[in-house]
């Protein structure tokens, strides 16, 4: 099978996990339209995890078709240790190689802490967490065989800021740490390995969102008030960087975190240390009245109000 479509990524075979809608089903069609043979993944599950239907993947594998590309569906899980290969394998089977991994597939169980179950943590954690790492270890071992690839992670603004997202925060913390180390791993090898923090309201977001916040309201939990979202949010606009981060044009990119939103690509620092009080070790240890007396006027001027 050979795609009709041309573009940056033509001859190029991506694989988009949670692609049967939202932002992962744009991603897909975007990658198709820039000419890669895609491998549309989705369980066909609600955001939180319930349900299940592969009519989702096989719907947009219909529209890539229809607009000329080529595409096929796999329902496999991400969850999944052998299911992330058989989605690897179905790239393989049907186009011969694999350029391209979007980790994009989540749920969404957040609410305020007191009421979290291990079971609502647990689903975060095997979907985002271990799918992404699921997915790199059986993707990445062909991508060495071929001596290039481009993965492409999702993480989250809620990784250092947020209200709610416990288990959310944690996972997608805990990606933008792979993606770090990853890039480091295989830059050699002529891998990169980004990730996206994207922004988006999509039919499922919008409905969660509304439960989301009913969960926290009830808990009496005060949020912090942010800037005001742009006014255009669709999925429509995360998916370019996402082409450009998986073209030849952005080879000497890796380690990266984007924010994608509206109209905006921006890229987050890496965290760092922003400030220090020093001792000399040769006098030993802090001394708990040393550091009272250090730390409101170096590094928590917050002790002074």
């Amino acid at each position: 099978m050979t795609s009709a479509l041309t573009g940056p990524l033509t001859g190029r075979v991506a694989i988009v996990t949670g692609a049967g809608g939202g932002i992962g089903r744009e991603h897909a069609l975007a990658l198709a339209a820039a000419g890669a043979e895609v491998v549309v993944n989705d369980l066909g599950v609600d955001l939180d995890g319930t349900g299940g239907s592969a009519e989702h993947a096989e719907r947009v594998v219909a529209e890539i078709t229809a607009l000329g590309g080529t595409a096929v569906a796999n329902a496999d899980s991400v969850a999944d240790f052998d299911g992330a290969g058989r989605i690897v394998a179905s790239a393989i089977d049907a186009f011969g190689r694999l350029d391209i991994l979007v980790n994009n597939a989540s749920v969404f169980r957040d609410g305020p802490f007191t009421t979290m179950t291990p079971q609502d943590f647990a689903a975060d954690v095997a979907v985002h967490l271990f799918g992404t790492f699921h997915m790199c270890k059986h993707a990445l071992p062909q991508m060495v065989l071929q001596g290039s690839g481009r993965v492409i992670n999702t993480t989250s603004s809620a990784w250092y800021s947020g209200v709610g997202y416990a288990a959310y925060a944690a996972v997608k913390g805990g990606i933008t740490s792979m993606t770090y180390d990853l890039a480091e791993e295989f830059r050699h090898l002529g891998i990169t390995v980004n990730a996206i923090a994207p922004g988006a309201l999509t039919e499922h977001r919008a409905v969660n969102g509304i439960a989301w916040m009913e969960k926290i309201t009830a808990a009496g939990i005060a949020l912090v008030a942010g800037p005001p979202a742009p006014e255009a949010l669709g999925a429509e606009f995360v998916p370019p960087i996402v082409v450009f981060l998986a073209s030849d044009e952005a080879g000497a990119v890796t380690g990266k975190i984007f924010e994608a939103i509206a109209g905006s690509v921006g890229v987050f620092s890496r965290p760092d240390v922003v400030a220090r009080v020093m001792k000399d070790p040769a006098l030993g240890p802090w001394t708990q009245a040393e550091l009272r007396a250090a730390l409101p006027n170096t590094i928590l001027p917050e002790l002074n109000q």
